[in-house]
């Protein structure tokens, strides 16, 4: 579903909510996502914005609202009272505070609010009810290092964090910290799969079904089809169609580069060639022996070659940024592969994934792959940076693994295609933007002057004071 951000606020205008301050390229990027985003009280998702420490000074400096003394203290309660009527009595006063002093905290909530926004209740957009939209300019108030950084994409785009206050926290003491992300495989319209019959041939989209326009509709178009004609496949052949990067997958390692060395940490890049060739997999069953193997074949062939493109931007962005340490998982790298899967045993819980059969153990590399820097390196807190199509992958992660570490977010929705309705990824052969002939050099991703972005409220916390 195409959707801007003043389209989420609807009838609120953008100075009733956090983002008054953004400039209308924020406010009218279009990008292409479930309907998933709601309007909430800024206060239940003020943690993950700058003036999460304004407003904790302010309440620091309040006790009660102007005019109304403190209550007494209550004493402890005793062990025993000398009658129930006492007992009542000592109980009914202690409500009795409680409900005094919740009723003076929000009289300072909304006295803090007023003074740092210049209202009460300003609004805040969410994504899944846990992920907080932001913008570059809150991100470098909380971390100065992220100053004048634009993500790298050609356009300023929104961003949305999860836990991200805590990630800067985690930075401010000098505790160890990772990047992980990485873009899909290849997209919808880029590989056909054709079913050879007795009958004829019969072409499928490995990513949309029927076609490239036809994805997330109910049931798998493909497995259906074999499942239904158990055996009568001669040959599964692959058509490719994805000649280059997308200047969204290339921007998506860009800008993933340019973040991790402004941030200084270790980063793993994921190229999910493994995932794609388990989904394959699962369709094999329904092929003869001879058939399903060489259908395997022909398919990590061309799975190869397409996880090849992005080594090859891999390897260049290498040359031009400085990161402290990178690691690149692929199905080629057996020794990385091999340490992902055994340290992921004890945290497999197909009850967690929940997905369809066909797709669980593709699925559940994807739901796993944000937690390989804790795998390889025993980093404790690590940034997430990926597509916000990636959200539910990210929460999922969270469950399997609990509290062995720290899953922060840092996700982008990617913006529509010249098609006026797609993003790349979904859209058509003609309105896939590929790179040819651009070569690899890493484009600037500074903000030009003057154009950062800026949400609502008094300053915000500048780590450099």
């Amino acid at each position: 579903m195409k959707q801007t951000l003043r389209g989420i606020l609807g009838e609120q205008p953008p100075a009733a909510t956090l983002y008054g301050g953004l400039p209308a390229d924020l406010l009218d990027y279009a990008f292409n996502l479930p309907p998933l985003f709601t309007l909430c009280p800024a206060r239940e998702m003020i943690g993950e914005y700058s003036y999460h420490e304004d407003l904790e000074t302010i309440f620091r400096g309040y006790r009660r609202a102007p005019g109304q003394p403190d209550p007494p203290p209550l004493p402890p309660e005793p062990k025993s009272f000398d009658s129930y009527e006492e007992k009542v009595a000592y109980r009914a006063r202690k409500a009795w505070l409680g409900e005094e002093r919740r009723l003076a905290r929000e009289q300072n909530t909304l006295r803090a609010y007023r003074q740092v926004f210049g209202e009460e209740n300003p609004l805040a957009v969410r994504y899944k009810d846990v992920f907080a939209l932001t913008d570059p300019g809150d991100l470098a108030r909380k971390l100065p290092a992220l100053k004048g950084w634009r993500g790298g994409f050609a356009a300023g785009l929104p961003l949305f964090t999860r836990y991200f206050n805590e990630f800067c926290q985690v930075i401010r003491a000098g505790g160890p910290i990772a990047i992980e992300g990485g873009p899909c495989l290849f997209g919808a319209d880029e590989v056909i799969v054709r079913v050879e019959t007795a009958g004829g041939a019969r072409d499928f989209d490995f990513i949309g079904g029927f076609n490239y326009d036809s994805y997330g509709q109910n049931g798998n178009p493909l497995l259906d089809y074999l499942s239904q004609n158990a055996g009568a496949a001669r040959e599964l052949r692959f058509i490719s169609k994805k000649r280059a990067l997308t200047t969204d997958e290339f921007e998506h390692l860009n800008t993933q580069f340019s973040l991790a060395e402004r941030l200084g940490c270790p980063m793993v890049v994921t190229v999910p060639d493994m995932a794609y060739i388990k989904y394959l997999d699962s369709l094999l069953p329904y092929l003869d022996a001879k058939t399903g193997e060489a259908a395997r074949q022909r398919f990590r062939a061309e799975a190869h070659r397409i996880a090849d493109l992005y080594l090859a931007a891999i390897g260049a962005l290498r040359q031009t940024y400085r990161v402290r340490e990178l690691a690149v998982l692929h199905e080629r790298d057996q020794g990385l592969l091999d340490l992902f899967y055994e340290k992921r045993h004890p945290f497999e819980d197909s009850k967690v994934v929940r997905a369809r059969e066909d797709k669980l153990a593709s699925v559940l590399d994807y739901v796993t792959m944000p937690a390989m820097p804790y795998y390889l390196w025993g980093i404790g807190n690590i940034l997430e940076f990926n597509s916000l199509l990636e959200a539910e992958s990210l929460i999922k992660c969270g469950r399997l693994h609990k509290s062995a570490f720290q899953l922060h977010a840092l996700l982008f929705p990617h913006r529509v295609s010249r098609d006026g309705e797609h993003t790349a990824y979904f859209a058509g052969q003609p309105y896939k933007d590929y790179r040819d002939g651009a070569g690899w050099a890493a484009e600037a991703v500074e903000a030009p002057e003057g154009h950062e972005g800026s949400m609502r409220g008094a300053g915000g916390c500048d780590d450099s004071n």
